[in-house]
């Protein structure tokens, strides 16, 4: 027979989505400052990696995987377009760091700050 006063039911507690590392605003920001008025994901990641190095590996080690880093780096872009002041404008081709020639997005500043 169960004795039902030790017996103690665990509370299911729902899990808390862990947010993954991605880079800030602010850090865009000041990458999107140092930018030509036309660029490409690929130039604006390797200003970033110049700039803010070890959050880039600490976002190389939480996606641990370069590419599907880069492609996050990417739709964070899309995704912060209007406030980092920029706008998608279209694909181009672009070497990416294994040498593979890619169709990646390609930028314009929308505005000059």
């Amino acid at each position: 027979m169960l004795n039902r006063g030790n017996y103690r039911r665990k509370k299911l507690r729902p899990k808390r989505i862990r947010e993954r590392k991605m880079i800030t605003k602010s850090e865009a920001n000041a990458v999107v400052e140092q930018m030509p008025s036309k660029f490409n994901s690929h130039q604006f990641i390797t200003r970033y990696i110049l700039c803010y190095t070890w959050s880039y590996l600490s976002i190389l080690k939480e996606y641990k995987d370069v590419e599907i880093a880069h492609r996050e780096i990417g739709k964070f872009l899309k995704k912060n377009d209007t406030k980092l002041g920029i706008k998608k404008t279209g694909l181009e081709p672009s070497e990416n760091i294994f040498g593979n020639i890619d169709n990646i997005a390609s930028w314009e500043k929308t505005t000059q700050k």
